[in-house]
């Protein structure tokens, strides 16, 4: 039994209607890490960029930009 870690980033997206430019505009992210972390598809994120991330959708805690699964649940 393993653990997955998934990112909640598309979730967060599609709750405010944005877009993968959108988040390149407005936070100066490259269009691969936004889809990477959108497809869950990441085996790691640079600081900045998550930082980046956790102020643009106001989020304190990082249950609520990442969730832990048993790999058999995912």
């Amino acid at each position: 039994m393993g653990r997955e870690i998934q990112c909640k980033l598309d979730k967060l997206m599609a709750s405010r209607g944005l877009t993968q430019l959108d988040l390149k505009r407005e936070l100066g992210l490259s269009p691969s890490t936004v889809r990477a972390l959108q497809n869950n598809r990441f085996s790691r994120i640079d600081k900045t960029s998550l930082e980046k991330l956790l102020d643009y959708f106001e989020i304190d805690s990082l249950d609520q930009f990442f969730t832990i699964l048993n790999k058999e649940d995912a």
